[in-house]
């Protein structure tokens, strides 16, 4: 396999440029810090509530002293930290997750069956953070999972005394990370193809466009010169719509090899002022003789209006999206 960017599952979100990989990148990690801050201070209540119902055990109320005044801190700096530097930052990543794994420690070692449900949210971060961020760090997490059983069940008398409950862990978070992570391959595989057959249509459109754009610039020429060879009127306004014809087929053409440099991510706008009604002019005349062959009507409602856009891709979205057959 390809050696991919960390930035988790690849929909169409990860086709473009690096920087908008980055950025959706660095979306999925702010996500998580506001997600780490609902979800802690529930975790808090749910060991609170553990505690006073075993009323209140040394050990429970030392580890829940511990969790929510050392870990719902931490969540607010972990938020701080990500939108206070805006930009994708593995350090960071690890320092996450290795709060987030030592909290879970921290309250999974100090009870009894009480607190055996902490271990779906412990699941649940595992394999979270293999898809928001990548094959790699579901391995990181999983093993930083593992660790955290291991030292739960040496720290905790119920986990010593009842093995099995510990090793039904371990093979639950070996097993559905394995599964999610052999799920996670054949999904960049589809769309390491689906990417492929992108870009061979972006080429085969690129070349078509300009190879044929040769025969029909030589058959401007031959027009120009049959009107210079004393035609008569009729045959002059032939020529007329050959020249029209031939110019919309060049807009079509042109049109082609924008979308396939519009695929390729490799567009920069120019922006500026211009007439809402001159593009809708240009476009109307390039499709007059098709409307002709095909007996279609225009209607138009004029405007004054004008707007601050790039011209020439505003004219191919509405060339390519004309509703005429």
């Amino acid at each position: 396999m390809k050696k991919r960017d960390h930035a988790g599952l690849p929909p169409a979100r990860m086709g473009g440029a690096p920087e908008t990989r980055e950025q959706e990148s660095y979306d999925a990690e702010r996500s998580q810090a506001f997600v780490r801050i609902v979800f802690v201070p529930i975790l808090a209540v749910y060991i609170w509530v553990v505690a006073w119902l075993d009323n209140a055990a040394t050990s429970y109320a030392n580890g829940f002293a511990g969790y929510y005044f050392a870990y719902v801190p931490v969540s607010w700096l972990l938020l701080w930290w990500v939108v206070y530097k805006p930009v994708v930052y593995k350090p960071r990543r690890l320092v996450s997750m290795g709060c987030d794994y030592l909290a879970f420690f921290s309250a999974m070692s100090i009870g009894g069956a009480a607190l055996l449900p902490l271990y779906a949210a412990l699941l649940w971060v595992t394999v979270g953070n293999g898809l928001r961020f990548g094959p790699r760090y579901l391995i990181l997490a999983t093993a930083m999972a593992l660790v955290t059983i291991a030292l739960s069940s040496y720290f905790n008398a119920y986990w010593r005394e009842n093995p099995y409950v510990a090793l039904t862990l371990v093979m639950t978070t070996i097993l559905v990370p394995a599964y999610i992570y052999a799920l996670l391959q054949r999904v960049y595989e589809a769309y390491d193809a689906a990417h492929e057959a992108n870009l061979a249509k972006s080429r085969f459109l690129a070349q078509a466009s300009h190879d044929l754009r040769q025969p029909i610039h030589a058959i401007s020429l031959f027009t120009a010169c049959l009107r210079d060879t004393g035609l008569d009127r009729e045959q002059k306004q032939m020529v007329e719509n050959i020249d029209r014809s031939l110019h919309s087929v060049s807009g079509l053409f042109r049109s082609l090899l924008d979308i396939s440099t519009l695929d390729s991510g490799k567009v920069t706008p120019h922006f500026e002022v211009v007439a809402v009604q001159d593009i809708v002019d240009e476009v109307l005349t390039q499709n007059a003789n098709r409307a002709e062959w095909s007996q279609t009507t225009f209607k138009l409602v004029r405007t004054r209006l004008h707007v601050r856009t790039d011209a020439a891709l505003l004219t191919t979205i509405l060339q390519t999206s004309f509703p005429m057959r």
